[in-house]
């Protein structure tokens, strides 16, 4: 599991992967590619439903995952270094 508090923000990081994954196939990424790149989505997944705390263990694959893939705004998103606006909200 996620710690509560880390739990919302850490559904919009892996949402934000998805996207990136239909990204990668707009762009004719290999299917190698794109199953390598949806195992790890799967894996980050697999550490939101634990029954222990497991944060620690999303948080640094996340972290592996927006370095190697140069995903560095999903992981500002995760820590709330950016705030995700969304066009309903901006005036």
């Amino acid at each position: 599991m996620i710690q509560e508090d880390k739990k919302g923000n850490a559904i919009l990081a892996i949402h934000w992967l998805v996207v990136e994954a239909r990204v990668m196939t707009a762009n004719m990424a290999t299917n190698e590619e794109i199953y390598d790149f949806l195992d790890e989505i799967h894996r980050l997944l697999g550490f939101t439903i634990a029954k222990e705390d497991l944060t620690d263990m999303f948080e640094n694959y996340l972290k592996d995952i927006c370095d190697e893939r140069g995903f560095q705004r999903i992981w500002d998103y995760y820590t709330g270094k950016r705030i995700i606006r969304y066009a309903n909200e901006i005036e």
